[in-house]
């Protein structure tokens, strides 16, 4: 397991309550308006909703309300204003010519701008978007094991331009896995760190499900998302030649919820960058924190 770097200026900073308050208070929101699309035959779940040229894209998964027989799909709808969104269709979807993501495909938006009032735009790394993915070969409703994988595409509302990782990027067996995370792995969110707090450009937060069927959140680091590498730092071993990213673990999944309420163990969602998360969480930034991950980032609008 790969260690966060402690060295960096903001370690030692504690999370105080009126900080917490304050991070509430920007993530409030009162007025709610209900469900923005509703299908008669799916149940969605999961959406991220980013800025992709003069629209509002959300991704968001879908899968059939007779769950013995689906899984999991990535779906994606348009919007001028936040509040009108037209479904455009499918993004990924199931296929049986393939092996370890052939019945799963639960798809969320990557790398997006994390800063709050930026405008959630997905940044390209070399020339193609990431989206990370929950997948299984299983049919029904996230049926364990689930897998994490990743897609690539020139143009993230285009169907026909996602590739697809040949291999699995993390799985419950892998030899560097948590105690808490052997049964199933589920949602992802990659952000980068650009200051390296953690000691790497690229952190994954995503939550899973070990032997006492509890979900809790965990992060996973990578130097380089153009090559693949895979355990202890200076092993070279190549990932089955892919040119698709890598996640090392890390091992800070046990004290920030110390410092947490229980209603923001959520927190690991939250839209302020790796910088600004390390503020809120201080030196151990997941450290006990359980709870679910279904969160999009947060766009500061009027109205």
């Amino acid at each position: 397991m790969i260690g966060f770097n402690y060295g960096n200026p903001y370690s030692g900073r504690m999370v105080t309550p009126e900080r917490m308050r304050q991070t509430r208070a920007m993530l409030d929101t009162p007025v709610k308006r209900g469900a923005v699309m509703e299908f008669p035959d799916r149940y969605t779940d999961c959406p991220s909703v980013f800025r992709y040229g003069e629209r509002w894209i959300m991704t968001f998964i879908a899968i059939s309300k007779d769950t013995s027989v689906s899984g999991y799909e990535t779906h994606y709808a348009e919007s001028d204003d936040l509040l009108s969104w037209h479904c455009r269709g499918p993004l990924l979807t199931r296929d049986e010519t393939r092996e370890w993501d052939s019945k799963q495909i639960a798809g969320y938006a990557a790398l997006y701008d994390t800063a709050p009032g930026e405008g959630c735009r997905l940044t390209p790394e070399n020339g193609r978007y990431r989206m990370t993915y929950l997948a299984g070969a299983s049919d029904g409703y996230e049926p364990d094991p689930l897998l994490m994988g990743v897609a690539s595409a020139e143009d993230p509302t285009d169907p026909a331009s996602y590739t697809r990782c040949a291999r699995p990027i993390l799985k419950p067996d892998d030899p560097d896995a948590r105690f808490f995370e052997t049964r199933t792995l589920y949602k992802s969110a990659v952000v980068r760190d650009e200051e390296r707090l953690t000691g790497y450009p690229f952190v994954m937060f995503y939550n899973a499900k070990g032997y006492d069927g509890r979900e809790r959140i965990y992060a996973a680091v990578t130097d380089d998302p153009e090559d693949p590498l895979r355990g202890p730092p200076g092993d070279r071993r190549r990932h089955g030649g892919s040119r698709l990213p890598d996640h090392r673990r890390s091992h800070a999944d046990a004290g920030a919820g110390r410092a947490l309420d229980h209603e923001l163990h959520e927190v690991h969602a939250l839209p302020l960058g790796l910088r600004h998360l390390r503020l809120l969480l201080g030196s151990d930034p997941l450290d006990g924190m359980d709870g679910r991950a279904h969160r999009c980032p947060v766009e500061g609008r009027s109205g």
